[in-house]
């Protein structure tokens, strides 16, 4: 994680992440950078996910990924990180467009002790 001496950030700066949000690093710093009061936004990459198949052992294994892909989703949201899909370049444009009710939240700060 980021520590107070050495954040990376401009008070008030805001953070647009372009992530496949795979790494727990990545989610770890993501949701540090929102809580010392940067407004962050999340733009997934992945552009694929693991093949599908008929084997039923291998469709469940599909079906949770996906549905902790979607838990992750909702958490981040739920600390008021929006996160939006970018598959392709040209997804930038619709992606942005859909986090422009976020970009006045402001995330609480944390106290310090």
């Amino acid at each position: 994680m980021i520590d107070a001496i050495s954040d990376p950030l401009p008070p008030g700066a805001s953070a647009v992440v372009f992530s496949p949000l795979l790494d727990d690093r990545a989610i770890g710093a993501i949701t540090d950078l929102h809580h010392r009061g940067h407004p962050a936004v999340v733009l997934d990459t992945l552009a694929t996910e693991p093949p599908a198949s008929a084997r039923t052992a291998e469709a469940l294994a599909l079906r949770l990924w996906r549905l902790d892909r979607a838990a992750l989703r909702v958490r981040l949201s739920g600390h008021g990180i929006p996160v939006a899909d970018l598959r392709s370049p040209e997804d930038l444009d619709a992606a942005v467009a859909g986090l422009r009710p976020y970009r006045h939240r402001r995330p609480a700060r944390r106290s310090r002790s």
